[in-house]
């Protein structure tokens, strides 16, 4: 029983110092973890600013790119412009009026103003001729309107007057038999009269054009208003005649 007992000891002994063990083992176990996990998130961290560093290394390395571009340019710029400032150069030193490069330049600036002034000024002038260009072509159709109507017109009253003057011949010889029928007959006549009268004043009142008519003077009336509308014709193809030798 005693060899028991001491076995049991031993026993609980050795279960006491296993358990120990455990104990420093577990904590040495998370203290180990611990560290691994801030070793862990430290090399996350510098890995990070690792690729940051590398992307602006990156960027500068990429606008230093393009400002050796930008230099190379305005390098080769400045090349093409040495040709434009020795001729300037040599310009003023064989010309007698300018002193200066500065000279050259302000007198080109002036020329180029009057360059755009003289090109608003021939715009100007182009709007005003297609304006009048309009113009004459809509004073041609109203005189052509107007000689078309004016003709229109004197074929009417020449044929109311071949009709009414033949109503007339015609009826001279029942004169006495058809008195109320003359009188309509002599009313229309001086209708038309009346309408050849005032076609003969509005011609006369144009400039006293033609030979003046007696009053009951039908033909010679009809006369006037055909030279007028003939002139009417004949000045309006003067007037397409000029207009297309203009163009």
């Amino acid at each position: 029983m005693q060899h028991v007992q001491q076995r049991r000891e031993e026993f609980e002994k050795k279960e006491c110092q296993l358990k120990e063990s455990l104990m420093k083992f577990d904590k040495f176990f998370k203290e180990n973890d611990d560290k691994r996990m801030r070793a862990l998130k430290k090399l996350a961290f510098e890995r990070g600013l690792q690729r940051q560093k590398q992307k602006e290394i990156a960027a500068l390395k990429s606008g230093n790119e393009l400002l050796k571009e930008e230099k190379q340019k305005l390098e080769n710029r400045m090349k093409s412009l040495v040709k434009y400032r020795n001729f300037l150069e040599a310009t003023v030193k064989e010309s007698d009026d300018f002193n200066e490069i500065s000279e050259v330049i302000t007198r080109y600036e002036a020329l180029s103003a009057n360059l755009e002034d003289l090109k608003s000024t021939d715009q100007a002038n182009n709007e005003i001729a297609e304006s009048l260009s309009v113009d004459l072509h809509q004073y041609k159709e109203e005189k052509e309107e107007e000689k078309l109507t004016l003709t229109n017109e004197l074929v009417d009253l020449r044929k109311m007057l071949e009709k009414y003057q033949a109503e007339s011949r015609s009826r001279e010889s029942v004169w006495e038999h058809s008195k109320n029928a003359e009188a309509r007959r002599i009313c229309k006549l001086n209708t038309l009269k009346g309408a050849i009268n005032n076609m003969y004043r509005l011609v006369r009142m144009y400039q006293r054009y033609g030979d003046e008519a007696q009053e009951n003077d039908l033909k010679g009336q009809l006369a006037v208003i055909q030279d007028f509308i003939l002139d009417v014709d004949r000045i309006t193809k003067e007037v397409k005649l000029k207009a297309k030798n203009a163009e």
